[in-house]
């Protein structure tokens, strides 16, 4: 938790995920709470694993590390999850249901983010609002001078005419069933 406190780009994404899909999918914390943490078990992990983990959802990444290497480091790590089955479970859709949350953190300065429901990965939406986002740009202040070539209206509209914004950005996250657009401001 501390980590996530000191972090606070981390921590507005993951405040803006939980205000705008509230107590359901992409609004429940990836982080364990502190409240949480004595539930954790050998046990209750083991049952995790046996109901969540197949070989059809994994993904194994290397990096220098040849095909082969990895292959059978593979092979050896996971040839016990080959007998278990893969469990049917319910794939929940995203609800968007807005709100706002706000807390104290660690940095001087105000991060704030305003976000709507967007388009989800692969909706017809979702180039018009990435073309959206590239117009509304983005900069910060240090780059924002005279002569950088950034020519975002962010930067123009909102970075040069308010000493007191650091930073500002538009943003646009899609899932398999929703997405989240807005600006996220220092």
């Amino acid at each position: 938790k501390e980590e996530l406190e000191a972090d606070a780009d981390a921590m507005v994404s993951n405040l803006l995920h939980k205000a705008a899909f509230c107590n359901n999918t992409l609004g429940l914390s990836p982080y364990a709470s502190e409240r949480s943490t004595a539930y954790f078990t050998p046990e209750t992990i083991r049952s995790f694993m046996l109901d969540h983990f197949a070989p059809e959802r994994m993904v194994l990444v290397g990096v220098n590390v040849s095909h082969a290497e990895l292959t059978k480091w593979a092979m050896r790590s996971f040839a016990d999850y080959n007998a278990i089955p893969m469990k049917k479970r319910e794939e929940a859709k995203a609800a968007y249901t807005g709100g706002d949350l706000r807390m104290d953190g660690s940095s001087p300065y105000c991060h704030a983010a305003i976000a709507l429901e967007s388009a989800a990965w692969g909706a017809k939406e979702l180039a018009a609002m990435t073309v959206l986002q590239s117009v509304l740009g983005g900069g910060n202040a240090s780059t924002s001078s005279p002569g950088s070539g950034v020519t975002s209206r962010l930067s123009t509209q909102v970075l040069k005419q308010s000493p007191y914004v650091e930073s500002c950005s538009a943003f646009n996250t899609s899932y398999s069933d929703s997405g989240l657009f807005g600006v996220y401001g220092v």
